[in-house]
């Protein structure tokens, strides 16, 4: 799966073949943080739905790793003022 399942899988048959098929990813928030190796080297944290043929001989293909991270802008002054504003902002809406 090359990552967790979040989801209770379901099967189904097409034209006589049984298929077991589920979501694959990370939920919630480990999702902003956890992720799992590639063969290349990168680590993936993408979601996908996953689907498997009762008999199948099929492999998944490596798993690709994430885009990078854009550099942040620079800095910004930030008088006392806006400052406070932007502690009240987190602590109303992201602090608890």
């Amino acid at each position: 799966m090359q990552m967790g399942a979040i989801a209770a899988p379901i099967t189904y048959e097409v034209n006589g073949e049984q298929y077991i098929a589920f979501m694959a990813g990370w939920a919630g928030a480990p999702g902003l943080y956890v992720t799992v190796p590639c063969a290349d080297g990168k680590r993936a944290s993408t979601g996908r739905i996953l689907a498997y043929k009762l008999g199948g001989d099929a492999k998944l293909p490596p798993a690709s790793g994430p885009e990078p991270i854009p550099e942040p802008p620079p800095r910004q002054p930030m008088g006392e003022a806006k400052f406070a504003q932007a502690g009240a902002l987190f602590a109303r809406h992201c602090g608890f």
